[in-house]
């Protein structure tokens, strides 16, 4: 029986067309193709979203792109509400967009929407939080996303089932409550980055924390980033995690990386060649994207990396619209590639 590393195999089955695979394959003696045990196929998808924040007034427009083409990004549809620092998390087919705050009249929400990423159009209701707060990260795999930290420097985080609309449920504590983290996901891994102690952007951290997204439980040291800052950009394939740009409070043009299944402190990737305060990152399982928020005037520039290789962003197009403090989300990123 062969056993080959095929970097990309296409589907030919009706319910396999256009499906690629990336990994060991067997051959049987009938000559079929199959991944031995444990070996998955490589079914993330290259379209992101990107929405709402603030110029200086509120934004419901949500943008897509495809991932693997750059190029200027296209209207998707709108958020219920004008409104910035929300989150995202994606599985194959939905994208689930986490708590904001409402532009006018200034509200904080604990409001989740969904929408089918590949079709366009308007936010749907998901559920509730059971936190009322804003500047939380999220991250996902394909299964369950976590939501954690934020404006009122909780150290809270929750969960909710992407596939099933409903309210969150309590999965743990960070081990320091924070504002404006930021987080991404291999499959199995959520790690949960950065932040300050509101309302005092001097208090920063470059903690890293990490938790296994299928147990619930609180969070433990993973390591620090190489600076103190809050509200990277953060992005994922299936092994690294990226964090890029972020405030101090100056905008910072930093990329770092971290090896999401072992513990460690991040290591220096390259850099953006835009500083980026408060943008918002998406990803497949080749390329991270980082759409840019503040430099020092918001602006919507997207800028790309190859994630497996170290090196300097460089240029992928520009948002249908200008700002910061938006968020972002992808339906190929770590947590399911």
């Amino acid at each position: 029986m062969a056993n080959l590393r095929a970097n990309k195999i296409v589907g030919i089955g009706s319910t396999d067309a256009g499906t690629t695979f990336d990994g060991p394959i067997s051959i049987n003696s009938q000559g079929y193709m199959y991944f031995p045990s444990g070996e998955t196929s490589n079914r993330g998808g290259t379209r992101g979203l990107v929405f709402g924040g603030f110029s200086p007034t509120g934004i419901d427009n949500i943008d897509f792109i495809n991932t693997q083409n750059g190029g200027q990004a296209i209207a998707f549809g709108n958020l219920s509400v004008a409104s910035g620092y929300g989150g995202g998390m994606g599985s194959h087919t939905r994208g689930v967009i986490t708590p904001q705050l409402q532009a006018s009249p200034e509200t904080t929400l604990n409001t989740i929407e969904f929408v089918t990423v590949a079709t366009t159009s308007n936010t749907t209701d998901f559920g509730d939080m059971v936190t009322t707060d804003y500047g939380r990260a999220s991250g996902s795999n394909d299964i369950r996303g976590i939501i954690s930290g934020g404006a009122s420097n909780t150290n809270a985080m929750e969960f909710i089932t992407i596939a099933t609309t409903g309210n969150g449920y309590d999965f743990g504590d960070l081990t320091q409550g924070r504002r404006e983290p930021q987080s991404t996901a291999s499959r199995t891994r959520l790690v949960t980055a950065a932040g300050y102690a509101a309302p005092n952007t001097s208090t920063r951290y470059n903690i890293i924390d990490y938790v296994t997204i299928a147990t619930s439980g609180n969070a433990a040291d993973f390591g620090d980033l190489t600076t103190t800052l809050w509200k990277p950009s953060a992005f994922a394939d299936s092994t690294r995690g990226i964090f890029s740009g972020g405030n101090t409070p100056t905008f910072l043009n930093n990329i770092e990386f971290i090896t999401i299944a072992s513990t460690g402190n991040a290591t220096d990737f390259g850099d953006l060649l835009n500083t980026s305060g408060r943008g918002a990152g998406c990803s497949d399982h080749t390329r991270g994207i980082t759409f840019i928020g503040t430099n020092p005037a918001n602006n919507n520039i997207i800028e790309v990396v190859t994630i497996q290789t170290t090196g300097n962003s460089k240029d992928f197009g520009d948002r249908t619209f200008t700002g910061a403090s938006h968020g972002a989300l992808s339906n190929g990123h770590g947590g399911i590639s």
